[in-house]
């Protein structure tokens, strides 16, 4: 592919994974509340949710860059190696699809107990209205931009933490995985 194709593939293929993570993430969150009404209890699940989302990010990490991204005689810095990314890519699919699975399983029982709110025929125009009166509500906004003031800055980090650490540093795929064992620590 030329440097326009892999862009346009790129952007794609990140905006479909995004979308479709947000399918499964935005019902997700919204569930825990009806699970745990509780303040303490839903901080607690939160703070778990996110320990075991940040430990199995930390282990599909180590993965990548200890098991299918090695340095090889060809490949000094192995992250640079083509031939272990479809692996990498089938072995992470898996241990994410396997987390949300037992997520899954683990709260499917709770189905009967949730809040089942009652039918409504809502035109388009009443929809906008709703939507648009959840931009005007001050605490909203601030949340919103707060979040994405939060999340810009750490997405570029990890997302250019491979450029730094291969291109700038030349660090090699297993003290790649160093780092991010002790990040995770």
């Amino acid at each position: 592919l030329s440097q326009a194709q892999l862009l346009l593939w790129l952007s794609v293929t990140v905006t479909l994974f995004r979308f479709s993570h947000s399918l499964y993430m935005v019902p997700s969150g919204a569930l825990l509340p009806e699970i745990a009404p509780g303040y303490h209890e839903r901080t607690q699940m939160y703070g778990f949710r996110y320990m075991l989302g940040s430990t199995g990010g930390a282990i599909a990490a180590i993965l990548t860059y200890g098991v299918f991204l090695r340095a090889t005689p060809a490949y000094p810095l192995g992250q640079l190696n083509p031939a272990g990314y479809p692996p990498m890519a089938i072995a992470v699919a898996v241990l994410m699809m396997s987390a949300n699975l037992i997520s899954d399983l683990g709260t499917h029982s709770r189905i009967p107990e949730l809040y089942r709110p009652a039918p409504r025929d809502v035109r388009w125009r009443e929809w906008l209205s709703e939507v648009a009166s959840i931009f005007r509500n001050r605490n909203f906004v601030v949340a919103v931009v707060g979040g994405v003031l939060a999340a810009v800055p750490a997405a570029l980090t990890t997302g250019l933490s491979i450029y730094f650490n291969t291109v700038m540093f030349a660090l090699p795929s297993r003290n790649v995985a160093i780092l991010v064992a002790t990040q995770a620590l």
